[in-house]
């Protein structure tokens, strides 16, 4: 009886044995009975296969939070070294040029410059004329990565400057929620991580509105908290899938596009989870970067595929959900390629959007969202 209830859902007269059926004072009753037990029975299981697959996710996570704090001790207990030398060469340059500094700091690994000096009352001069002077001293190209033209009481200003990496990635976002929609079901994020390199997501949610807006959302927003702690690279988007999969009874997926660049050696990774296909302009050309994997939430295991590639100076990368892409169709290529010529990323994104709304009559169908990336050597 309990497989045929598994097969049916539940279980009926015509279900049972006959011999048992023609000697039963309560069939009726039997049948209510079955039901009842094989119902419970169900919905424990459920609960017992959901308590292991949670203790699964939680000795997952355990994992992936223990390497984050092991890393995070390494980076505490290393000795932070300073370069005396290059500390009186700065000092002496900036008191060749008149600046009057209280302090002066620069850490060998990572090389960093920090720099107390009189303040410019607010002006903003202090980043400009330090920095001019500091590179010289030091022999490296630097950039200003934090700054207060009013610490202590205003008194003074501190501006610190780290190594200029190789290249440089100027990003714009463009997006456009489906006709009618309060909300897009697309969500993007651009971030700089702690060690330097440029994340770029994109994630489409399942249907549109807000629904597919909470899923997208939460995933981009886990992808970076995840990076941010210091998880693996590797355990991220599976420990979101086993998240999703518990997060609810409903079926919720969502679509991941990932690239990852090194500033430092300009290696581009992709990974791509059920996604839309990226690009790569180069010169004229456009290359594809195709996705597969089915989408998070739908499998226990998750298997996105990834591929790399080097950069160049003036590359162009183009990121766009399905929204664009399945509308532009076998156009995409060449109207990718023509919209990047420009050289700027934001006009690249809005034409891409604008071909893509000449097709639609100017309603988008779909949500669509578009990232456009291009690389700069220093």
């Amino acid at each position: 009886l309990y497989g045929r209830y598994l097969n049916k859902g539940d279980v009926a007269a015509r279900d049972i044995d006959p011999a048992f059926a023609e000697k039963c004072l309560h069939l009726p009753r039997v049948i209510e009975a079955a039901n009842r037990v094989f119902g419970q029975y169900a919905v424990n299981s459920m609960w017992e296969r959901k308590v292991r697959e949670s203790r699964a996710v939680l000795g997952d996570e355990l994992i992936g939070a223990a390497g984050a704090i092991e890393r995070l001790a390494k980076i505490v207990d290393r000795k932070v070294e300073f370069s005396s030398d290059t500390e009186e060469r700065v000092r002496s340059a900036l008191d060749d040029e008149g600046v009057f500094v209280r302090e002066v700091a620069v850490g060998c690994e990572p090389f960093s410059v920090n720099v107390v000096m009189k303040g410019c009352n607010g002006r903003g001069v202090c980043e400009k004329k330090l920095k001019e002077v500091t590179e010289k001293a030091c022999g490296r190209g630097l950039v200003v990565s934090d700054g207060n033209c009013a610490w202590g009481d205003g008194k003074y200003c501190r501006v610190e400057m780290v190594e200029e990496k190789p290249f440089v990635i100027d990003t714009a976002v463009v997006a456009l929620p489906k006709s009618g929609a309060k909300v897009s079901g697309d969500a993007h994020s651009v971030a700089e991580l702690s060690d330097g390199r440029i994340l770029m997501l994109l994630s489409d949610g399942m249907g549109s509105g807000e629904r597919a807006r909470k899923e997208s959302n939460s995933a981009v927003e886990l992808i970076e908290d995840l990076y941010r702690a210091g998880f693996e690279e590797k355990d991220i988007l599976p420990a979101i899938n086993k998240l999703m999969l518990l997060c609810s009874s409903d079926e919720i997926y969502t679509t991941v596009d990932r690239c990852v660049i090194n500033r430092d050696t300009g290696r581009a990774t992709f990974t791509k989870i059920a996604a839309a296909e990226s690009y790569i302009v180069r010169g004229g050309e456009v290359k594809t970067v195709s996705g597969g994997a089915l989408p998070l939430g739908i499998l226990d295991d998750c298997m996105p595929k990834n591929c790399g590639t080097r950069l160049n100076d003036g590359d162009m990368i183009v990121m766009a959900t399905d929204g664009v892409t399945d509308i532009l169709g076998k156009n995409a290529r060449k109207i990718v390629g023509a919209a990047v010529e420009c050289g700027n990323p934001r006009k690249a994104a809005e034409n891409i959007l604008g071909e893509t709304l000449k097709v639609t009559d100017g309603i988008p169908g779909d949500d669509m969202t578009i990232i456009v990336a291009r690389v700069k050597s220093t």
